[in-house]
């Protein structure tokens, strides 16, 4: 923004249902002072762009900040112009375009941004349920919370490659969203950013492999997002948060190229069509129910850096028949490996002597836990002390 005070020029007027590009007695409208000639649905009948007379303009340091007029009725497409009153269009106010501040808003269709729009304010376009087109200008560096909440009519949207930071609930609700472009320049996937984007089906992140900023994948960002299928995370983009794909339901594989101190609670609660994650450099923690009901994954691998398996991490994985713990790993929470029917084999990277001193929180099962020195069978507490041998790929070992 700005530090000077903005003032407010003409404020939106009630528009009619006129022809697009002509008056109410079907004349030719005549040349406005800025050139244009509008007709009474508020479009200029050359170029499309809407009048000042259907907007509220305030003015910043030779620039202008654009919001629709509350009691204009917008026609189903319209452009907003490069300038008004010869400032140009730098600004989209806060809930600028939302359906919550003008009812019209919520049919309208297409809307065309002009180039040099710099900033988009927080639920600028909140509950634009009909709104199926929005090109992002390329010099857009701000977006803010909410901004595109709600449009869920909204099918493809590419981040520009000033913007840094995809805010708390920007794009939450999108139903028909498809597909996201996100460049290497985002430092941050806030909090529910993308939630309930139920179509979404393909994010596209753009190789990051020279980057020295870490960012991160907040709470929530990608949670009931029921289509999404795959995502592969770079490198300078790291996991932190709980619920971050909770509910994904077509989820089958995800790769992390970045390290992750902590997998939070619920990061996967919910993936039933989880088959694969793979974490090129290894897992921290594991947080209360990470990966609770995630019945299609077969087998898992702990690194040296988990220390702690939280409470139902691996709760109802059905299919997962073998799981790989480190030495590191000094509790495991209850029922953190309850109802997995096919566990039959837990690796661990100790001695059994060590094995012993882990607190277990009543792990029990049909399985076996294979140690460095011997087997303890969970079922009854047996021990044997010949010697089991770790798969060669176990780092553990």
């Amino acid at each position: 923004g700005s530090t000077t005070q903005g003032t407010t020029a003409t404020t939106g007027t009630t528009g009619t249902t006129a022809t697009t590009g002509t008056t109410a007695a079907g004349k030719e409208p005549e040349v406005s002072d800025d050139g244009h000639k509008y007709g009474d649905d508020g479009l200029c009948t050359d170029c499309g762009v809407i009048s000042p007379e259907w907007l509220d303009l305030e003015f910043y340091n030779g620039k202008c900040k654009v919001s629709a007029g509350k009691k204009a009725e917008f026609p189903k497409s319209f452009k907003i112009a490069y300038s008004y009153y010869d400032l140009p269009v730098a600004y989209i106010g806060d809930e600028g375009f939302s359906a919550g501040r003008n009812k019209s808003l919520k049919y309208v269709e297409e809307i065309e941004l002009p180039e040099g729009v710099t900033s988009i304010g927080k639920l600028a376009f909140d509950g634009c349920t009909a709104l199926r087109k929005l090109n992002l200008p390329m010099d857009v560096s701000f977006m803010g919370e909410g901004a595109f909440q709600y449009c869920e009519s909204l099918e493809e949207v590419q981040i520009p490659e000033g913007v840094k930071v995809i805010r708390n609930c920007a794009f939450r609700g999108c139903t028909s969203l498809k597909s996201v472009k996100i460049t290497k320049n985002v430092t941050a996937i806030s909090a529910y950013a993308f939630e309930n984007c139920k179509s979404l089906e393909k994010v596209e992140f753009e190789a990051a492999e020279d980057s020295t900023d870490m960012g991160f994948i907040r709470e929530y960002a990608f949670s009931g997002c029921a289509s999404l299928k795959s995502m592969e995370i770079p490198k300078n983009l790291s996991l932190s948060g709980a619920g971050i794909f909770m509910n994904c339901t077509s989820l089958k594989s995800v790769t992390v190229k970045s390290a992750i101190t902590f997998v939070g609670e619920k990061i996967f609660y919910g993936c039933s069509s989880l088959e694969s994650v793979d974490f090129e450099q290894g897992t921290g923690s594991i947080g209360t129910s990470a990966f609770e009901g995630c019945e299609k994954l077969e087998d898992f691998s702990l690194s040296d850096g988990c220390t702690y398996i939280g409470e139902k991490a691996f709760y109802g994985c059905s299919s997962l028949n073998g799981i790989f713990i480190s030495n590191r790993v000094k509790t495991i929470g209850a029922d953190a490996l309850a109802e997995c029917a096919s566990l039959t084999e837990i690796h661990y990277g100790g001695t059994v002597a060590e094995w012993k001193k882990v607190e277990t929180n009543g792990l029990k099962g049909a399985c076996t836990v294979y140690c460095a020195t011997g087997t303890v069978n969970l079922l009854d507490g047996s021990i044997s002390m010949s010697p089991a041998l770790l798969p060669p790929s176990y780092a553990g070992a």
